[in-house]
């Protein structure tokens, strides 16, 4: 926030007063929309997971995001903790102990929030993740789910890029 102040040259309350009016606005816009997608489901689905730290590289979580395919609304977001992987996670067990994998539950929290904006027939897209087909088969039993493989992305801060029609 100070940060932010300093560079338009406000103070650092009405920054703080900015950020809340449209953490509301954003709130009521996306309970309108849900409201929408609640009368008339979505037939098709994407999500994916991206990686990013609490503080430290040592510390992972895992976003977990779902959003409608036609028109890239985003029904829901959740943030769970995983281990550490590759080269530091030896580091981070020394360090932190081991660290508990909630990305499964995390997923499924997220399938609960958004079932109702999913028609039952959908359409459900995501990558070749391990865990995935059977949380899927669990929340949309009679739903279609392709799940196509991940490539990295050739520019930084892309990440994984999909096939997407």
């Amino acid at each position: 926030m100070r940060r932010c102040a300093k560079i338009v040259k406000f103070n650092r309350i009405t920054i703080t007063r900015k950020l809340h009016y449209l953490a509301k606005k954003s709130r009521l816009l996306q309970s309108e929309m849900l409201q929408k997608f609640r009368e008339n489901p979505t037939q098709s689905m994407q999500f994916d997971d991206l990686i990013s730290i609490e503080h430290t590289k040592l510390k992972p979580l895992s976003i977990t995001l779902a959003v409608d395919k036609k028109s890239r609304f985003i029904f829901g977001a959740e943030v769970s903790t995983i281990p550490a992987f590759g080269h530091l996670a030896k580091i981070s067990r020394k360090k932190y102990g081991q660290r508990q994998n909630l990305h499964a539950e995390g997923v499924k929290k997220l399938f609960s929030k958004i079932s109702t904006y999913i028609d039952k027939n959908a359409l459900v897209e995501s990558d070749e993740h391990k865990t995935y087909q059977k949380i899927v088969r669990a929340f949309f039993p009679h739903a279609t789910h392709i799940q196509y493989k991940g490539g990295r992305g050739c520019i930084v801060g892309q990440g994984e890029l999909k096939l997407l029609n």
